[in-house]
């Protein structure tokens, strides 16, 4: 029972970082890239 109300707040909470992690690398590729074609033009 009390594993059980545990677990739903730890997995909503790491997926959430997951997510925003991955939003973050995302948003740094897309920097890099877009320097990178500023840059090379």
């Amino acid at each position: 029972m009390v594993g059980g109300l545990l677990g739903g707040p730890l997995a909503r909470r790491a997926s959430a970082s997951i997510l925003t992690t991955a939003f973050g690398i995302l948003l740094l590729g897309v920097c890099a890239m877009t320097a990178y074609n500023l840059l090379a033009a």
